[in-house]
């Protein structure tokens, strides 16, 4: 039997025994039909609301394909934040809403009413952790430039900040061009590093992000971090690799106290590691390219000579024992005729005595 017939008869017996459903208006079942209806007479304040309201999934995907073709950013916010509708949405999806809202709020002829609710669209989307999960966090930085509502919301969600790697960390540094907003991830950063779940992230983000971002040194000094400056300094002396890098940026040198135009001889680094800065500088800098490449040198010839001590002590060693074996071999030699002598010697005396008989 079908469905259809199934209510035909579950109508009759309504009308026999006087029972009757209650509709809600609109009916459920229509839900699609009068968002359709709504949608050609302009009504999108109603659309909304039957939207954010709808609790029936099997509607989502004819909903989606009505309202999304169509730059109805109210509507699609109401979409995004009903769960009973947004399970449809795939990364495809989610790719071509974020698209679609950067192009209207980077475009002059979009007006501030519908700018506002594009902006929303996108930190909607953010504030969605299976979704970014889904896209990546990084994803979201390509979008930061032209929504400051979405930016406020990467750089003050701190959870939504520390899933970034401590390159897009640099990244996003980079992107930012308010102080303040600089300030904000600064001052994050060296709280975590004073004692947090998050140390080891934090201490990375901030050794790539001295390295690499060229406002960073700046910054730390303007804003008297002194906890990632602490942390930075210690590193110098403690990660070789930090400090190679450190050592082929002059420009990063007073930080640490050093003079931009003289070489640093550090403890942690061998003649290779200087080898290899000297040839960072050959190009671009001669005298600094000449002052490593002499330390260079001089660790070589100290390593040839700590070589050749080692070889001399051995051949040394080799010379003083040789000898004595062969006195060893020599009293063991001349054992042995004495012992033959003796045995000869008792030989000869009978033969002696048996010619004079």
């Amino acid at each position: 039997m079908s469905s259809l017939t199934i209510l035909h008869f579950h109508g009759i017996i309504m009308s026999l025994t006087g029972t009757h459903q209650v509709q809600t208006s609109p009916s459920s079942d229509n839900t699609l039909e009068n968002i359709k209806n709504l949608l050609m007479q302009k009504n999108f304040q109603k659309v909304r609301l039957i939207i954010a309201s709808c609790t029936e999934e099997k509607f989502a995907a004819g909903i989606y394909n009505e309202i999304f073709p169509k730059m109805l950013p109210g509507c699609w916010l109401a979409f995004l934040q009903n769960p009973n509708l947004n399970h449809v949405l795939g990364p495809r999806e989610l790719i071509s809403i974020m698209n679609a809202s950067n192009a209207a709020v980077s475009h002059q002829n979009t007006n501030q009413a519908k700018k506002k609710y594009f902006h929303l669209v996108m930190v909607a989307i953010a504030r969605n952790t299976n979704w970014c999960k889904m896209l990546s966090y990084r994803f979201f930085l390509d979008y930061i430039l032209n929504s400051k509502d979405l930016l406020e919301h990467v750089i003050f969600d701190l959870e939504f900040m520390t899933h970034l790697d401590y390159v897009h960390m640099a990244k996003l540094f980079d992107l930012i061009t308010e102080v303040d907003d600089q300030k904000v991830i600064l001052e994050y950063l060296d709280d975590v590093l004073d004692g947090s779940y998050h140390y080891q992230w934090a201490l990375y983000a901030i050794e790539y992000m001295f390295i690499h971002c060229p406002t960073m040194c700046e910054k730390i000094s303007q804003f008297q971090c002194e906890t990632i400056t602490a942390k930075l300094q210690a590193a110098f002396l403690q990660n070789k690799h930090f400090a190679i890098s450190v050592l082929k940026n002059p420009q990063l040198y007073a930080f640490f106290g050093i003079e931009s135009t003289e070489a640093y001889q550090h403890s942690l680094l061998n003649m290779n590691d200087f080898k290899e800065i000297a040839m960072h500088f050959k190009k671009s800098d001669t005298l600094l390219f000449t002052k490593y490449a002499i330390i260079h040198v001089d660790l070589a010839a100290k390593e040839c000579q700590a070589s050749l001590e080692t070889l001399t002590i051995k051949l040394s060693q080799e010379l003083v024992i040789t000898p004595s074996f062969d006195r060893n071999n020599e009293q063991h030699s001349l054992a042995n005729v004495e012992s033959q002598a003796e045995v000869a010697a008792p030989s000869q005396g009978k033969r002696k005595i048996n010619t004079s008989i």
